[in-house]
């Protein structure tokens, strides 16, 4: 049987003699079409109150050079947070601010769970806009790509 080579011969594939390439295995092509049926994750950002969707994991974004920050409130409470560009799976509460933000040129917003309600960070607006969720109040899990 002739096959074609890696050989040229005057700018065009020469033809060689030799065994034809080997078909997969059938092994090989039920696993390759298990791996094709298998769902799909992804990474997200849920509550880790009531598992709501909050974010992708993609969202991540370094803000002032960092994803992750501790900061101070007036009342002296520390808070580890961690910057999304987005977090649809949170609502806004009360006024916009200006005053004691941790980000200079941005105002600040209360995020709450969509799903409980429960206080996860900040909307930040201004120069940028980003939210900032507090690292103990959520967790990273897979979910099935939609």
């Amino acid at each position: 049987m002739w096959i074609a080579g890696s050989e040229t011969v005057g700018g065009h594939q020469a033809l060689r003699q030799g065994p034809a390439p080997r078909p997969d295995s059938d092994a090989e092509l039920a696993s390759r079409e298990r791996e094709a049926l298998k769902p799909q994750l992804r990474a997200v950002i849920v509550c880790r109150g009531c598992g709501w969707l909050l974010t992708d994991r993609s969202a991540a974004i370094e803000v002032d050079g960092h994803h992750q920050h501790t900061r101070f409130n007036r009342a002296g409470f520390a808070y580890r947070i961690v910057c999304f560009r987005d977090a649809s799976g949170c609502r806004g509460l009360g006024a916009q601010s200006r005053d004691f933000s941790w980000f200079a040129g941005h105002h600040w917003q209360i995020a709450l769970c969509r799903g409980c309600d429960a206080h996860l960070g900040w909307f930040f607006g201004g120069r940028s806009s980003f939210v900032a969720l507090i690292e103990d109040r959520i967790m990273e899990c897979e979910s099935s790509a939609s």
